[in-house]
Formats: structure tokens, C-alpha cells, sequence
């Protein structure tokens, strides 16, 4: 289990917006996204809820990443690494551990220094036998409105959380680095969840209600459990790979049958 004891997808709400009226503008997204999180988060039935670019096995986008120990290279050298901006109680709400540390704080926005949290993989790749707190790794980080990433930007290391796969159940779990969305709203699309105490979906025409009366222009593309979500991601990848099995089990009876047939014939 990759999470906490006791978490149940099935009691996590999951939706997914894009801010095409906030393309360009991180400050006028980011009042939203507050406002929409404080009216989820005030919804009866509600025990915490989070906003993100990324929620565990729905996929995130990769950028350049570096040490700041490392020798000088370019961002088209650097590995991938993937890159997650989060709001407040995102590992709470998600049950994702924090294994050192400290949390992103309200203070961590636009006009503080730049800080990440780190999981445990990325520590044990890059930080062996190191304390991470307090390490600096460079990123270049993306920017809305602008294609290919900006430039190389020092983050501070505050934390080290668990690990949890952002994209495919079959590896092992990959370095992440989190970043406060405060600090890089970068995406026109952000995800909120919100863990509840019933079914997720008698919330579904509450948190509608709720978004349409802040901004009836943003639309909401995806909403359900996030096992839903899960099992959509895992759908298209599993059918094929059943359609795979029947096709290699047909191959196998009719190398059979023809095998029976000629060693019949010589007989």
C-alpha cells in the first residue's frame, strides 16, 4: 500500500478544471482556485480538501531538474523529473505521508524564496546517506502562457514525503519533486479533491453550485471518486492487454492443432 493505512480512494472526490479565463494571468487563477477551495473544503460532509496540477496515477508533466552540486549542463541534459504544484493539505487530504520536514506554509507564495518537497525516491537517487533539508536542486520551471520551460531557478528543499506513482502502477516509484502553486501557477488546468465521509458523488451538485456561483464560465471536464478516476486512467491499458492474451492464446491452439495434424498425417 503507497498510502496511509485507512485511505480509501472511494471517499475521495476528484474534478478536474481548465482556467481558460485565467490563461495568462497566475494571480487572477490563483484567487480563484482559493476561493473554489474554500468553498469545497466548507461543503457539509467535507473532512479537508486540496487543489493540484497532478493527483496520484493521473499523470504530471516533467521538467528539467539538477543538483546544485551537479557539474553545469544545459536544460536540454538534465534528466526529467516529475513536477507537481500543490495547495495546502494536498498530503492530508491525499494520505500521502510526510517522512521529514515540514509542510508548505501560507507564508510560501509569490514573494518568498523558492522551496520544495521531495519523495522519499528522489532522496535515495540524489541524497544517499545525505540530509536533503536544506539542499538546494535546480529546476527549470514551465510558465503560463509560454511554451518550453523559463529559466534555471534554485529550489530550497523543506521536506521529504512518501512515495506515490503519478503515472503507472507496473514501475517503481520515480523522484517528484512538489512545489507550492502559490509559487508557480503555471497550468490553466488544476485538480481539487476533497476527502468526504459518504459517497463523493452525492457532493457532485454541491461543488457544481458552488464553482458556477464564483464563475459559471469555468467548466468542469472531470469529476467522480478518485478510484473512478483510477480505473479510467487503467482502462484503454488493460483491455489491451486482454486482447493481447486471447490473440496469443488463439496463436497457441492453432500451433497446437497444426502440430497434432502433421505428426496425425505422418502416422
Amino acid at each position: 500500500n503507497q498510502f496511509d493505512p485507512g485511505f480509501n480512494p472511494k471517499n475521495i472526490l476528484t474534478l478536474r478544471l481548465f482556467l481558460p479565463t485565467a490563461k495568462d494571468n497566475p494571480t487572477q487563477a490563483l484567487r480563484f482556485e482559493r476561493l473554489a477551495l474554500q468553498r469545497i473544503a466548507a461543503l457539509p460532509g467535507v473532512k479537508s480538501a486540496t487543489m493540484g496540477s497532478a493527483l496520484p496515477l493521473l499523470n504530471s508533466m516533467e521538467v528539467p531538474f539538477d543538483l546544485e552540486s551537479s557539474p553545469p549542463r544545459g536544460p536540454g541534459e538534465r534528466p526529467g523529473v516529475p513536477y507537481v504544484g500543490i495547495g495546502p493539505d494536498y498530503f492530508r487530504t491525499l494520505s500521502i505521508p510526510l517522512k521529514q520536514g515540514r509542510m508548505f506554509h501560507e507564508t510560501d507564495d509569490e514573494n518568498a524564496p523558492l522551496v520544495a518537497i521531495v519523495n522519499e525516491a528522489l532522496v535515495a537517487r540524489y541524497f544517499s546517506n545525505q540530509d536533503p533539508i536544506g539542499k538546494r536542486i535546480l529546476v527549470n520551471r514551465p510558465a503560463r502562457g509560454r511554451s518550453g520551460f523559463g529559466d534555471t531557478q534554485r529550489l530550497e528543499i523543506v521536506g521529504v514525503a512518501g512515495n506515490v506513482r503519478l503515472s503507472d502502477l507496473s514501475t517503481e516509484s520515480r523522484p517528484v519533486i512538489y512545489v507550492p502553486r502559490s509559487q508557480n501557477a503555471w497550468s490553466a488546468m488544476v485538480w481539487f479533491a476533497a476527502q468526504t465521509q459518504f459517497e463523493p458523488s452525492a457532493l457532485n451538485s454541491a461543488v457544481r453550485a458552488e464553482l458556477s456561483g464564483i464563475d459559471r464560465d469555468e467548466p468542469i471536464e472531470q469529476a467522480g471518486s478518485l478510484e473512478q478516476m483510477m480505473t479510467d486512467q487503467f482502462a484503454q491499458p488493460r483491455f489491451q492487454t486482454q486482447v493481447m492474451a486471447s490473440f496469443a492464446l488463439t496463436a497457441l491452439l492453432l500451433a497446437a492443432v497444426g502440430i497434432y495434424s502433421v505428426n496425425a498425417y505422418a502416422v
